[in-house]
């Protein structure tokens, strides 16, 4: 495809400023910055006689300062666009293609960046999630086996005062009423102190759990956050450059001055990234405490001596039955069960008043 018209203005016997109408009816206009190349093929083409080979002619005059003009048929074998190897539509379809070109390459690192973008999201996600897990599972194995070790704690307590209970009423020659009703007192007691500790573990999973499943929401919403900024970034960039590559192929096609096409393909040769700002950071503040109350047996274990010292330091009736009440007195026993017991075991009311007096 050839030209149609052809004008320009020269200066120093140098073409300066072009103008061109293509046969596809497309005006161009190109100075001294856009089409060295362009000018180039003219001026040459229009040195000497100033005619051509080719089916169509051209004059004008040329002077230091002054204007050339010509209009006919410049295509053909002996025209521009054989004899001097000139063509508009080509140099056109090149700058279109180097747009394009641009375009491809832009994108495809856009591309690029969005998809390490997507893979860094979910990796940090995935990393985070894990160690809360692991957080939570490790801080759970501590409150259960610190439970389990106050829950051994009250179960060996609860066998020994058992056993020493019972040697010790039998050395004082106490039996029936008196051992069931110990015996009883000091289960209830055990069992008491195995549900303070069941009820301590239950509250501190209950927390951890809720810490763990906190900081899980926590991660997701960060997560969904940085990922919506992320696609934000690379719709923003990608629009850009659609944008950069229409305007650079409209000003090409409509022939508009071709000095703004150099501002379109720089932007076209663009470097694009995608920003995770401190998505990272954030998910590592991430933590689970693992705090926890620890749990405590009630049940302590008591020696129940089978003698005991007056403040003579001897053994008397009065140490027997002295011991034997603060026995009970120990396993849970009330004042109305130690009066009780006493009595049944032949102590008379004023020794028991006494007793419980001292």
């Amino acid at each position: 495809m050839g030209v149609n018209t052809l004008s320009g203005s020269s200066k120093g016997g140098k073409i300066t400023t072009i103008s061109g109408t293509s046969q596809g009816g497309a005006r161009v206009t190109a100075n001294n910055n856009d089409l060295s190349f362009l000018k180039g093929k003219i001026d040459d083409a229009m040195s000497g006689s100033g005619s051509g080979s080719g089916s169509g002619s051209t004059s004008g005059s040329l002077s230091g300062t002054g204007t050339i003009s010509g209009s006919g048929s410049l295509e053909g074998s002996g025209g521009y666009g054989g004899g001097y190897g000139f063509d508009l539509e080509s140099l056109l379809a090149s700058q279109r293609a180097a747009a394009q070109n641009a375009y491809n390459n832009s994108m495809n690192r856009l591309e690029n960046a969005w998809g390490i973008s997507q893979n860094a999201l979910k990796n940090n996600l995935d990393s985070t999630l894990n160690r809360l897990k692991s957080q939570y599972d490790y801080s759970s194995g501590v409150v259960n086996e610190d439970a389990n070790r106050s829950l051994r704690e009250a179960y060996i307590n609860y066998m020994m005062n058992k056993k020493n209970l019972a040697q010790g009423l039998s050395a004082m020659g106490m039996s029936g009423g008196a051992t069931e009703s110990s015996m009883a007192k000091m289960f209830n007691n055990y069992g008491n102190s195995r549900n303070n500790i069941n009820t301590t573990l239950a509250d501190n999973i209950a927390g951890l759990l809720n810490e763990y499943q906190g900081n899980v929401s926590n991660a997701n919403q960060l997560y969904n956050s940085q990922y919506a900024d992320a696609q934000n970034q690379y719709m923003s960039q990608m629009n850009s450059l659609e944008a950069a590559l229409a305007n650079a192929l409209s000003n090409v096609t409509t022939g508009s001055n071709l000095s703004g096409y150099a501002s379109f393909l720089g932007a076209l040769n663009s470097n694009p990234s995608i920003s995770l700002g401190s998505y990272a950071n954030n998910l590592a503040n991430l933590n689970n405490t693992g705090e926890y109350t620890p749990t405590v047996n009630t049940l302590a274990q008591d020696y129940v001596s089978t003698t005991a010292s007056n403040n003579m330091g001897s053994v008397t009736d009065y140490a027997k039955w002295k011991a034997m009440a603060d026995s009970l007195s120990n396993q849970g026993a009330s004042a109305n069960d130690i009066i009780y017991q006493l009595k049944q075991n032949g102590l008379p009311l004023d020794q028991v008043i006494n007793i419980l007096g001292a």
